[in-house]
């Protein structure tokens, strides 16, 4: 084509383009496109060849769709309604293209163009079968990715809920266990400080006898009757065990008692109250050794998972 033609090729596009901006009008017939392309200034040939071109871009079109080259047989489908925006096979290979980019990328822009193009293809061929196959086609999509939308959805509240349920099972028995363990603690506690009263008073009443007749046993009931006093008060003054178990001197104190009550156990010539302090003092040494069993598969147990994420502390052992 000259100068002149292209000009006119030009002008003819452009008012193919015009037209496109309102496809609710009355579908023009190839007729009516010959005639705006003439008054414009294409020639016979020139219309024919336009129309020619056309037809070329549909064929590579589809034979694009049939490679699976979706984009490039979109470019050619456009090319092809940019000559011809009422030419059927154009409008719904524009759809089709759209439909398919859409499938493989979930693109919405493509799907909507989709849709746009079919609703232009029906209204100018109504019984067009390809277009009603391809409209009931994105319909039945549209209703299985709804369809998958909501079961993903349900999914993810069931998920949710079977993890609050979960977490929920898992913290009532986790608490009910720590606090099993806890009162299991408590009841070892009292026993530890039921023993240490007795033999406090066993100690108190060796002390009270006139009967000793070794100066050493003398001593050594004076320092036990002194650390044990040491001792009893401290009891009065801090109630709760634990807490006297992070004091450093009642922890030497207790030591020391140990001690000397073992170097009285030696020693001792009162044959009598022998039995007294040996029997006190090996019910505190077994009560003693359970409850350091106890608060040892206490402290194990916090420190295993899930237990070491909520931050309890390690109960102290007695000496």
């Amino acid at each position: 084509m000259d100068n002149h033609s292209d000009k006119a090729l030009e002008a003819y596009i452009n008012k193919m383009l015009t037209t496109q901006q309102n496809y609710a009008e009355k579908p023009l017939n190839s007729q009516e496109l010959k005639q705006i392309a003439l008054d414009i200034g294409l020639s016979e040939e020139e219309w024919i060849a336009t129309q020619t071109q056309q037809k070329e871009h549909i064929k590579a079109a589809s034979w694009l769709m049939q490679s699976q080259n979706y984009n490039d047989a979109l470019q050619s489908y456009r090319q092809a309604f940019a000559l011809n925006p009422y030419d059927i096979n154009s409008i719904y290979g524009l759809a089709w293209a759209n439909a398919k980019i859409w499938e493989n990328t979930q693109n919405k822009n493509h799907k909507r163009e989709a849709e746009e193009y079919l609703v232009r293809a029906l209204q100018i061929s109504p019984t067009h079968l390809p277009s009603l196959q391809l409209q009931t086609s994105l319909t039945q999509k549209k209703k299985e990715n709804e369809t998958l939308s909501q079961k993903s959805k349900l999914r993810g509240l069931i998920a949710f809920a079977s993890v609050v349920a979960l977490l929920f099972i898992s913290g009532f028995y986790f608490n009910q266990t720590i606090q099993a363990k806890k009162e299991e603690i408590k009841a070892a506690q009292n026993q530890i400080e039921n023993i240490g009263q007795r033999r406090a008073d066993v100690i108190r009443t060796i002390a009270s006898r006139n009967a000793l007749t070794n100066a050493e046993e003398q001593k050594l009931i004076a320092e036990i009757t002194k650390l044990n006093q040491a001792i009893e008060t401290q009891k009065q003054n801090t109630k709760d065990l634990q807490t006297r178990l992070k004091d450093e001197t009642y922890l030497e104190k207790q030591k020391q008692l140990s001690s000397l009550i073992a170097k009285y156990k030696e020693i001792t010539q009162q044959k009598e109250t022998l039995p007294e302090i040996i029997g006190a003092e090996n019910r505190w040494s077994v009560e003693k050794k359970k409850y350091n069993q106890i608060i040892k598969e206490y402290n194990i147990y916090i420190k295993q998972f899930p237990m070491s994420l909520f931050g309890y502390a390690e109960e102290n052992y007695l000496p």
